[in-house]
């Protein structure tokens, strides 16, 4: 199928129509809603009301193999990851409400670019693992948290040149503070105000720019 060089054909006063019309398909029994809804009823609707690490790990390695964030291919990957959400909450509850005041307080380093998780088979110390990381601040939120990956920071910047072309920098994207910090900017310019519904939209994009929907 031929790639679709850019999905975007409109200003920034339609998007948040693109944005609830992206919901609406994808919320209409798609393959995307019922895995995501499985996910989420499976392993996340019953909360955990004490640190149970068992819990912790399978929800990481279904979220990781779901959307091949490949933390899987590192050693001690979820053991480190495990250790950190710790100390960000003893529950639930508790580690929920971390994720939230993250996207507030810009002294919470529950994601952060220089926090390394896991090695590699060389001994090296591997990467940041802020996709699976914020996909499991989503499911633990019932989508209150923004996703970071690859697709959701090129196609919120491309959301983004159709209203302000100026605004966002690519380079910033890259620095998780400053992408979550755009996320919610954008968020509200756009008057979606809503992570799930933005994040319908930019996934539903990528889905087209790779031709995957074009039929």
């Amino acid at each position: 199928m031929k790639k679709i060089k850019n999905p975007i054909k409109t200003t920034g006063k339609d998007i948040k129509s693109l944005a609830l019309l992206a919901n609406k398909i994808l919320t209409n029994e798609t393959p995307y809603s019922i895995t995501k809804n499985l996910i989420f009823k499976k392993l996340f609707q019953k909360k955990i009301n004490m640190f149970d690490a068992d819990v912790i790990r399978s929800r990481l390695i279904v979220i990781d193999a779901t959307y091949s964030t490949n933390f899987n291919k590192r050693y001690y990957g979820f053991d480190d990851l495990i250790k950190h959400f710790k100390e960000f909450g003893k529950t639930d509850s508790e580690l929920s409400n971390s994720f939230k005041e993250f996207l507030n307080e810009t002294s919470n380093k529950l994601l952060d670019n220089e926090k390394l998780f896991g090695i590699s088979k060389k001994g090296d110390v591997k990467g940041h693992g802020l996709s699976l990381i914020s996909k499991y601040g989503y499911y633990l939120t019932k989508y209150k948290f923004p996703i970071y990956d690859s697709l959701a920071k090129e196609f919120l910047w491309k959301v983004n040149q159709n209203f302000d072309k100026n605004s966002i920098k690519k380079k910033d994207l890259s620095d998780c503070k400053k992408y979550f910090k755009i996320v919610q900017e954008v968020n509200d310019k756009l008057m979606i105000k809503d992570f799930d519904k933005l994040d319908n939209l930019l996934w539903l994009l990528g889905q087209i720019n790779k031709g995957l929907l074009s039929q």
